[in-house]
């Protein structure tokens, strides 16, 4: 599941993922807007597992 919300510049993309039975990643990224450009910040939840850019 994927939840994308703007806020004052930013925008938040939190990201989950059901894994096996009972087990779940999850992963938010925070993106500045700014007239020269976007950065980017992602966090991942601790000892979760992270899944393949090319899955996201």
């Amino acid at each position: 599941m994927k939840s994308r919300q703007g806020y004052k510049g930013y925008v938040i993309v939190a990201r989950s993922c059901e894994l096996r039975e009972g087990e779940f990643s999850a992963e938010f990224s925070v993106e500045e807007h700014e007239a020269d450009g976007v950065t980017e910040n992602q966090f991942y939840l601790p000892g979760s597992p992270r899944r393949n850019a090319a899955e996201a």
